[in-house]
């Protein structure tokens, strides 16, 4: 059930839930705790990014390190992305 409440919430882009998604993260189940760092990863900001590489240093398993690796890269590229435009403007 966490997982789709978890798919649920990135589909429907609701970036109010990154709190919880970030304490999901830490939820005993591994397979919660990927698709947790994932919804942070699609909806997260840069504030995130120390949780982030929190959540990377202590990965426990190779999928829990690999999303969180893309979480890190996937918040620092939107964020790039977002200064790149505003100094175009």
């Amino acid at each position: 059930m966490p997982c789709l409440a978890i798919a649920l919430i990135t589909q429907r882009r609701i970036p109010g839930m990154v709190p919880s998604l970030l304490k999901a993260a830490q939820d005993p189940d591994e397979t919660v705790r990927v698709a947790a760092v994932k919804a942070v990863s699609a909806l997260g900001g840069i504030g995130e990014l120390p949780a982030l590489l929190e959540l990377l240093l202590k990965g426990r398993s190779s999928p829990e390190i690999r999303a969180a690796e893309s979480a890190v890269t996937a918040v620092c590229m939107r964020r790039a992305r977002l200064e790149t435009t505003s100094m175009d403007i």
